[in-house]
């Protein structure tokens, strides 16, 4: 693995771009599949690159150092002074900071929207609909109970269950919330239960095992996965998902019908 500076030269032009790493070879590979992709950061080198083509670019280890981050920056600066930021496709000045980045417009009022919706303050639900939490904003909801931005975001937007609770903006919202998520839940099931059916692997009279998830050892057992249900409240699709190794448990227990034991064997469950 080698570490230090690079150079990508256009040997059209003669303008190159300066960069640094601690795994070269690596951040080249990345260079050349954001190019490929068109979505390099580098808008001007990504113009030449659509332009002149991927011959008409070199790449080459200018400097190496101990593969240490402020150790390649240092470098990676004299190297950007010494060509000077007129004559490199580099859009800054200052390695390895954005200070001195040119926003557009409209990059600025995503940034501003996108700031002003994180301050927007949102109540926590439990699953009954009443209120266990108010916080100011998304990012403190997600700093206090432990859950990603985007996730809540998916529980405000799309009625998602988000550490056994939903997120709403306002008291208003709940019961379309609840009412949602049921929705939400009633139509994936039956999507699960009709692709079991479809496979033909889903018998409502086939007798089903119950196995603890952590010891494997077989609790109980059932005239079918309806039966199942009706004695221990869990949805007899997920037990029929689990019974055919689709999901790993369901309800917190591991499920197999009895004579796919061996086929489906509950020592790869866990």
């Amino acid at each position: 693995m080698t570490s230090g500076v690079y150079k990508i030269t256009n040997i059209v032009t003669g303008k190159c771009y300066i960069g640094s790493s601690i795994n070269i070879k690596r951040r080249w590979q990345q260079h050349k599949e954001n190019l490929g992709k068109n979505k390099h950061h580098a808008k001007h080198m990504q113009h030449s690159w659509n332009k002149y083509g991927r011959d008409a670019f070199v790449f080459e280890v200018v400097y190496e150092c101990a593969p240490i981050k402020d150790i390649v920056l240092f470098y990676e600066q004299l190297w950007i002074d010494f060509y000077g930021l007129e004559n490199l496709y580099n859009q800054l000045p200052n390695a390895g900071s954005a200070l001195g980045m040119h926003h557009s417009d409209k990059t600025k009022e995503k940034c501003r929207i996108s700031q002003t919706y994180k301050m927007i303050p949102i109540i926590q639900i439990n699953m009954s609909g009443e209120i266990i939490g108010r916080y100011e904003s998304i990012s403190e909801a997600a700093r206090i109970i432990g859950a990603k931005c985007s996730s809540i975001r998916k529980s405000i937007h799309k009625y998602y269950k988000c550490h056994n609770s939903i997120f709403v903006k306002n008291i208003d919202d709940i019961k379309n919330a609840i009412s949602m998520h049921s929705e939400i839940i009633k139509q994936h099931r039956e999507v699960m239960g009709k692709n079991i059916k479809k496979n033909n692997k889903w018998q409502k009279g086939k007798q089903v095992a119950q196995f603890d998830k952590k010891t494997l050892k077989q609790i109980n057992v059932f005239s079918s996965t309806l039966d199942a249900e009706r004695l221990t409240k869990i949805n007899h699709c997920c037990i029929g998902c689990c019974a055919i190794g689709r999901q790993k448990t369901a309800g917190g227990y591991v499920w197999r019908y009895i004579d796919d034991k061996d086929k489906y064997g509950v020592e790869n469950i866990c």
